[in-house]
């Protein structure tokens, strides 16, 4: 497979496929321009994606993937499907199935694999559990060594997607196409203008609330500041306080005159002298 793409001039191919938005292609099958007023030869289709106008072809595929159309092989009128189904799954016992429908798991290992790169690089699909004709015969084309335009192939891919997809996305591309003609409904580059114009305003509503949270938070901030200060500037007060009642604490007594400032002794503070022993009946 390595040497299939080195041959093919599929390096650009091959790499890791960009990340794909749902909503972006979902725009550009709907907006998908059917009735092509240039002439039909240039083969050049177009679509409006986010307001802008994209034109693309196979020569503009082929020139973004680096592609060059020399030597190239087209497919032939008929298959025979018998010699392809003995060829893919690598044994002479095998036959197409009714359908008709290949198995993967069937493919030999190198098959898989390519299976596989044709799935996530150029016809793009997630089931791979089995698959039609048509990439049978792909996958056996390009198995020979035959080199195809894959420029035109991934074109036609992408108008097949875009014609006959499911009826819902054909519903929507109808209702679309029908309201842009009656010019009920704007265009693509005045709904993406409308869209930015709402964006670029809610945005300003945003900052003007956002300016607003932050000048109360300031003032709030403020008044925080404030209750700290006063708070600090009590404790020290209250810190002062109790140092000086250690200082009055911690200083000595002085010792005290006993004549200064004396009063009269209080009688009852001395006590009365005994009477002495006398006779039963004297006074």
């Amino acid at each position: 497979m390595v040497n299939l793409i080195h041959s093919c001039g599929w390096q650009r191919v091959a790499g890791k496929p960009h990340l794909a938005y749902p909503l972006l292609v979902k725009e550009f099958l709907a907006n998908f321009n059917h009735a092509v007023k240039e002439p039909e030869v240039n083969h050049r289709y177009t679509t409006w994606v986010r307001g802008k106008l994209i034109k693309f072809s196979p020569d503009v595929i082929s020139n973004y993937y680096g592609l060059t159309t020399n030597d190239i092989e087209h497919f032939p009128a008929d298959f025979d499907m018998t010699q392809v189904t003995q060829f893919l799954y690598g044994r002479e016992d095998a036959w197409p199935l009714a359908g008709p429908k290949f198995l993967h798991n069937q493919l030999t290992e190198s098959l898989r694999i390519f299976h596989i790169f044709v799935c996530y690089n150029i016809d793009l699909t997630s089931h791979r559990t089995d698959f039609k004709e048509s990439r049978a015969q792909f996958l056996y084309h390009l198995a020979c060594g035959y080199r195809i335009d894959l420029g035109d192939h991934i074109f036609r891919f992408i108008v097949d997607l875009a014609s006959h997809s499911t009826e819902t996305d054909r519903l929507l591309r109808q209702i679309f196409t029908h309201l842009s003609e009656q010019g009920r409904v704007l265009n693509s580059i005045q709904s993406t203008q409308l869209a930015m114009q709402r964006t670029v305003d809610h945005m300003r509503i945003e900052m003007d609330s956002l300016k607003e949270s932050n000048n109360m938070l300031r003032g709030e901030q403020q008044t925080i500041n404030y209750m700290y200060d006063d708070v600090n500037h009590r404790m020290i007060q209250f810190a002062r306080r109790i140092d000086d009642i250690y200082t009055i604490i911690s200083q000595p007594f002085a010792p005290s005159d006993p004549h200064h400032g004396s009063t009269p002794d209080d009688p009852s503070d001395h006590p009365r002298p005994s009477s002495p022993n006398l006779p039963p009946g004297s006074t």
